[in-house]
Formats: structure tokens, sequence, C-alpha cells
């Protein structure tokens, strides 16, 4: 008998979930809000109209033109580069990047996390190998990479990437983050540097 009602109760509540399930997912998605439809239905004429389901796709906004990187988040403005020879034969050279961080949130935001998580330097145009990053030797404007930057406040800094003798073109790669959707990209030219 106790088996006939496990089964029973086990059958019952099987059914209650399928029909919860059913009732929370019924409209797959289909409608959405009326302020929705007005970002996403293309402007331009009813024959480019999607049909079907209608994603809510974020177009981004960002820039990263003449040194220039801005997003909703932040700026970041190159200032100066250059490249540093090494006295050691046995260290490489270094390019030097000077560049300036402007926060626009009330997020904390670091100069060297807002260079991190949106540029990365490559040693040349095929984006392959990324370069690595260090410090400007004795430059004091290595100290405010940690610093936090508040609202509206703008910070100076400096960053280096490690590059090779012959290395005469690096490609800066703007991104929205860390991995996120590229922006546009920037190649500086080291041959008169």
């Amino acid at each position: 008998m106790k088996t006939k009602s496990m089964r029973f109760l086990s059958t019952l509540l099987s059914v209650m979930m399928v029909s919860g399930l059913t009732a929370c997912g019924g409209n797959s998605g289909r409608s959405t809000s009326t302020s929705n439809q007005a970002n996403t239905t293309p402007t331009e004429s009813p024959a480019s109209t999607p049909t079907g389901n209608v994603t809510n796709e974020i177009v981004s906004t960002s820039t990263f033109e003449n040194g220039v990187l801005i997003t909703d988040r932040l700026k970041i403005e190159i200032t100066d580069y250059k490249v540093i020879e090494a006295e050691n034969e046995y260290v490489p050279p270094l390019l030097a990047i000077w560049f300036s961080v402007t926060n626009f949130t009330d997020s904390a935001l670091k100069p060297g996390n807002a260079w991190n998580s949106r540029i990365t330097g490559y040693p040349d145009e095929s984006l392959e190998n990324r370069l690595s990053l260090t410090s400007v030797p004795d430059d004091p404007l290595n100290d405010y990479l940690d610093i936090v930057i508040a609202r509206g406040d703008t910070v100076q800094c400096c960053i280096a990437y490690m590059i090779k003798e012959d290395t005469t073109l690096v490609t800066l790669v703007g991104s929205e983050s860390v991995g996120g959707p590229v922006i546009n990209t920037m190649t500086l030219d080291l041959s008169g540097r």
C-alpha cells in the first residue's frame, strides 16, 4: 500500500511541476514591452523590420580614435609614447606610454586596471602574441597606477610594454572589457622613436 501511495504522490508532484513550468514559460519570450520594441525596431524602412523573436542587442557607443578610448564608464587618452633602450644588453627595450584616465562613474576605478581591462598591446598587426606589461623605469607617474579615481577626476599615469629590438610597429587594441568586443585598433610607429 505504501508503494502505491508513494507512486501516486510522486506522479502528482511531477504533474504539478510540469504545469507550473508550462505556466511560467508559456509565452516563450516572444512578447516584449513597448519600450524595448521601440529601442530594438529599426527605423530605416518597414521592409527591414525583423520577423520572429526580437533580441535586445546592445549597441556600443564606445570609440577608440586618435589615441582616445571613450566608453560610458571611462576615458583613456594616450598623451605620449617612446622607446626606452635598456642599459643592459640582456634586457629588452621598453615602449613607454603616458596616458590619462577619467572616471565617469561612482564605481572605484584605478588607472592600471582601466588600461589592462581596455587596451592590449601586440608587437605587430597580426595580433598573435600579446606584449608583456611592466612599469616605466624611474618615472614618478608609475605610483599613480593603483590610486582610486573619483567620479569626474582625471589621473596621469604611465605604463610600458617589453618589446624586441627589431619591433617597428605596435598595435593597441581597444576593447569594451577584458576579452570583450573590440572597439578599434591603433598602430604606433616606433621607427622614429
